[in-house]
């Protein structure tokens, strides 16, 4: 890095108000150095909360820069310049004022972690597709209307947040995204879910709550890794028969919607831990209920006009002596 490019960051890091590189008391390395050297060998750069409103072009020249976390700063937009750090692994840019992602980041072939949430994203660019390394991707809490098709080229992401938006439909080449392993889609205007979406052979956790989804589809049951599934505050009045199928589901959440029944298949769920069911419309629930034996939590609260048979009766007795938590 030449002098020049030094006393430009020098100049920068003053207007700033950032203090010079020291511990915090959690023993992390803070702030922003000033000595040439420091900068040369900066592999992991933390400036959050500083109010940093933009960034300079020469945060490019910093060679070994691995990590960058920008997060609560009111930056709206990066510098060209930042194509450039070459080695970039992880970028935290979360609860800033960035409508438009820039093309430039998707340049950084080695990033592996992403953090845009709580920004002004309104889109992304088609470029999401080239960054072939990324595992983790944060965009909860933006403005959000589609996704684009590219997004299932991220062939390696195994963690993906896209919830709070204003999502209304999701493009089917998610389905590519065969390592995904947590999505969380909660909190948008959904209504229905790819087809696609039985390909997903990794996801363990889908959060899908507060959506529009009316009912559930048949491929769902074709998710065999599932472990966790929440769909409640949606308006599901019926769940699949082949939901039966998730051998491996510990927690399942539906409540709040508008259920009056549910499947036989319901008592297939046997590895069952967490069952929700409150605040629905049912009235009576199938007998094959009853082989649920591993239920430490089921919550059947806010369904007035539900009427247990004597059998289902004695099943919770067994439940809460076993140390079950019930809510009736």
């Amino acid at each position: 890095m030449d002098e020049s490019s030094v006393e430009q960051l020098r100049e920068w890091a003053e207007s700033c108000n950032l203090p010079d590189i020291h511990k915090s008391k959690s023993g992390r390395l803070v702030g922003f150095p000033r000595k040439r050297a420091a900068l040369t060998d900066l592999e992991d750069l933390v400036l959050v909360s500083y109010g940093i409103g933009e960034l300079p072009e020469e945060i490019g020249r910093l060679p070994r820069l691995t990590k960058l976390w920008l997060h609560d700063n009111r930056l709206q937009k990066l510098p060209s310049s930042i194509e450039r750090l070459h080695r970039l692994s992880l970028l935290s840019l979360g609860e800033n004022r960035i409508e438009t992602l820039p093309k430039e980041i998707c340049k950084l072939s080695y990033l592996e972690k992403l953090w845009l949430q709580s920004n002004g994203l309104v889109e992304l660019p088609a470029e999401i597709g080239d960054l072939g390394r990324l595992e983790k991707l944060w965009l909860y809490s933006n403005r959000l209307v589609s996704l684009p098709k590219e997004i299932g080229k991220l062939n390696n992401l195994r963690v993906l947040d896209i919830s709070r938006n204003r999502l209304t439909v999701l493009p089917e080449e998610m389905g590519k995204l065969r390592r995904l392993e947590r999505l969380s889609i909660a909190k948008n205007n959904l209504t229905t879910l790819p087809e696609t979406f039985e390909n997903l052979s990794s996801l363990t956790v889908l959060w899908a709550y507060n959506n529009r989804f009316e009912g559930l589809p048949s491929m769902i049951g074709r998710m065999y890794a599932l472990s966790k599934l929440y769909f409640y505050g949606n308006h599901l009045s019926t769940l699949p028969e082949e939901i039966g199928l998730l051998s491996h589901l510990s927690t399942l959440n539906v409540s709040k919607n508008r259920l009056v029944s549910l499947p036989a298949s319901i008592g297939e769920l046997r590895s069952l831990g967490i069952l929700h069911l409150g605040n629905n419309a049912l009235i009576q629930l199938p007998e094959s209920i009853v082989n649920l034996q591993r239920l430490q939590y089921l919550d059947l609260s806010g369904n007035p006009n539900l009427v247990l048979s004597r059998r289902q009766k004695a099943w919770l007795e067994a439940l809460i002596s076993q140390g079950c938590k019930v809510k009736l």
